[in-house]
């Protein structure tokens, strides 16, 4: 655990495929996979489709079928090669949200060290 840095409820990133796109990300511990905006993936270039996967999402028992993308993140000066499922995310507070592909072993997350200025109600607040 000594190498793991703790990551607040809500991080900067940067999306990498033939273009690049600075967002910010919902970290989400009860997440498998991560997850990209269309728009995002778009603008950032990211593919190929290397597949599909099905969701199951909170509080409804069905499941939804959600392409898989290939694309790269960059979360705190670290790079992964990312398997993002791409839905639309644009009513959602953030347009990424990083899952527990992302997080185990690279990251431990407490959201009462996330910073002041990136506090769900601070981000709505100044529309972020």
């Amino acid at each position: 655990m000594e190498n793991k840095e703790i990551l607040g409820l809500v991080e900067k990133v940067i999306i990498e495929g033939t273009g690049k796109v600075h967002a910010m990300a919902l970290i989400d511990t009860g997440a498998t996979r991560s997850s990209v905006d269309t728009a995002i993936a778009k603008k950032a270039g990211l593919g190929p489709v290397i597949g599909s996967v099905a969701i199951k999402k909170a509080h409804t028992p069905e499941r939804q079928t959600r392409v898989q993308i290939a694309g790269k993140l960059i979360l705190r000066e670290k790079s992964f090669d990312v398997k993002f499922t791409v839905s639309d995310r644009s009513k959602m507070f953030t347009p990424v949200l990083i899952g527990r592909d992302i997080l185990f072993s690279n990251f431990l997350v407490d959201v009462e060290k996330t910073h002041s200025s990136n506090k769900i109600a601070d981000l709505r607040e100044r529309g972020d």
